[in-house]
């Protein structure tokens, strides 16, 4: 058997390429949840968000970035949803 010898650059670019994919897999919540609820384009910049931060940082900026973005998705579709007001409480006495 031969001796395997990684270099730095080499254990550097394995750690950024698997920041990358932790990137991917967090950005994808807000792009799934952003298309879902009808924010793509907030979705689409939490991904992106995700992957450049997980590219950079790792999980320390890839995760809070689609967390973020997630929560901010989610709450922007509970306050623009129009409330239904039954037709029984508008008139009370037609009778």
């Amino acid at each position: 058997m031969g001796e395997i010898s990684l270099t730095y650059k080499d254990v550097a670019f394995f750690l950024i390429g698997i920041n990358i994919l932790l990137g991917i897999l967090f950005g994808l919540f807000p792009l799934i949840v952003g298309k879902k609820f009808g924010n793509g384009k907030f979705g689409t910049i939490g991904f992106f968000a995700s992957l450049v931060g997980g590219g950079l940082l790792g999980i320390i900026a890839s995760f809070p970035a689609a967390f973020i973005f997630t929560w901010y998705i989610l709450r922007s579709s509970q306050t623009s949803a129009p409330e239904t007001v039954s037709s029984e409480a508008e008139s009370p006495a037609e009778a």
